[in-house]
This record gives C-alpha cells, structure tokens and sequence, in this order.
C-alpha cells in the first residue's frame, strides 16, 4: 500500500545550490540533489515547463529518482496560456503531456496560469481548453484578472465551471511579500514582479492548492502562516488533501519557510508528524557514490 501523507508540502524548486550543507547533505551532487529534496518534502512545483519542456530522459531520471508518494506540480508553457490565449493549442498540450508521461502517478495538479489580461471574455476559452482536458489528470487554474475577484456573477459562474470539471482554484497569496517595504534586492524585485490579487481561500475539490509568496525573512510571514495553518486544518479534517508550495524571493529561504508553515500546522493538529532535522545525512548510496569521486 503507497504512503499518502495528510497534505503535501513543497518549494518552488528542488535543487538551489546553496541548500547543500545547510538543508541537504554535505557534498550532495547535482544529480543527487532531487533524491534528497524527498526526504524532507512529498512535492515540488515545476515552474520551469512555463518556459521550456525538459527532455523525456530527464523526466525518466527524475521518476526513477522519487518514492511513489511523491508529487510534481508542473505550470503549463506559456505557450498556450499566453501566447497562443488558449488557442490552437492542441500540439502542445500534447507535447506537454507527453513529455511528463514517465511520471505516471506521480504527476501531481498541473497549473493553468492564465494572463492578467484573461477576463471574463476568455471564459469560452478556459470552457474549451477544460472540455479537452485529460479527466485523469489533476488541474488547478491561477486566475489574475478582477473580473474573477468580483465576489458576483463572474466567480460564481467560475467556480460551477472549475467545480463541473473536478478542477481546482489556485489560492494565491502574495500578502506576505507585500507586507513590508523590501530589505534586501532579490524581494525588491519580487514585489515588482509578483501580483496582487485578492485571496480565495477555496477548496473545490479533494486537492486545494495553495500558492504563498513569502518574505526571505521567514518570521515576518507567521501572521499569515497562522492563517493559512487554520484554513489547511480544516481542509485536512474534511479529508481532503490540499498541496501547499511555499515561495521566498530568494529560494535559498524557502526550506525554512515550508518549515515554519508545518510547525504552526503541528500547533493545530498536534498529531501531525514534525519534519526531519536538517542538514539531512548522507544515505549509504551518497556516501558510495562520494567514494567514487
């Protein structure tokens, strides 16, 4: 029988180099580096299909590289979402598809991220694209525009649309990193880029997806961790099984923040499994394979 943990914490990425030695073992390779990134979290998002695929061997490498527990959560390219507006898009959908085929189960929610520009008259199309998309397959979509914000005919007509489709809304909180002026470049330029669009704290279905954009300062966000751990409670309690990625404007903070994040979540459910310490150990494979060198 696979593990299935009560909810499924993640970062952005899984290999920044700067984790080796402070969150993964000492001298971890970069080919190593994904392997170790299980042990700590049960996903990661895959922001890097937004712009390219990777190559069918990596993906292969990657599958052979994680427990069955574990979760990809892949953007779809921008191709489709923004520069093709969800039209015509049939060759790459099938491209993306299968490229990500070696995953099987564990391919986790994919992520339609539409434009800001996609309103209310983009709705036929988001239809379409739901009408032809894999049932078997988890979506969640990320809505910017404010015609999905109006708390009127427009966001309850999405919800049926998303909630007839077993689809998801992505709940995107970009509070954290607005909260405070920046302190350092790297969250200067985030809040330059990053939107601000109102929080839905929305489950549709059995896998709510929470995408929280915090401060590379992880302690400024507690306030707003407090919140979110209440709100994954309940969920949890429900039996759903929500996926909860954890953003920092540097990535090197985003391990610490996903830390922060379970430990106000263990306030509230106290049976929930801390995390293991880090650094992590080397395995006996990594210290083979370091003998090797």
């Amino acid at each position: 029988m696979t593990y299935a943990p009560l909810y499924r914490l993640g970062c952005p990425v899984f290999a920044t180099r700067s984790w080796v030695g402070a969150v993964l073992p000492p001298h971890t390779t970069a080919s190593r580096q994904l392997s170790a990134y299980t042990q700590l979290f049960s996903t990661v998002e895959g922001n890097s299909t937004f712009y390219a695929l990777p190559s069918l061997t990596t993906v292969a490498k990657w599958k052979a590289e994680i427990p069955d527990h574990f979760r990809f959560a892949f953007k779809l390219p921008r191709t489709i979402t923004h520069e093709k507006a969800l039209q015509f898009y049939e060759a790459d959908l099938s491209r993306f598809l299968e490229v990500l085929s070696p995953l099987g189960s564990c391919l986790g929610p994919c992520m339609l991220q539409l434009p800001p520009s996609a309103g209310r008259s983009a709705g036929r199309r988001v239809r379409h694209f739901l009408e032809h998309w894999p049932q078997d397959r988890p979506l969640a979509v990320e809505l910017r525009h404010v015609d999905w914000f109006d708390q009127g005919n427009n966001e309850r007509d999405l919800h049926r649309l998303l909630t007839h489709f077993g689809v998801e809304r992505v709940c995107f909180d970009s509070r954290p990193l607005f909260s405070l002026p920046p302190k350092d470049p790297s969250t200067a330029e985030a809040q330059s880029r990053k939107p601000r669009v109102p929080v839905r704290k929305i489950a549709l279905g059995q896998h709510p997806l929470v995408r929280f954009i915090g401060r590379n300062q992880v302690e400024e966000c507690d306030p707003f961790l407090r919140e979110w751990a209440e709100t994954v409670a309940i969920w949890i309690r429900e039996g759903r099984s929500p996926f909860f990625y954890c953003h920092t404007p540097d990535d090197h903070h985003a391990p610490w923040l996903a830390r922060r994040f379970h430990e106000h979540l263990c306030q509230v459910m106290p049976e929930m499994a801390p995390l293991p310490d880090w650094p992590l150990r080397p395995t006996s494979s990594d210290r083979a394979q370091l003998s090797l060198l």
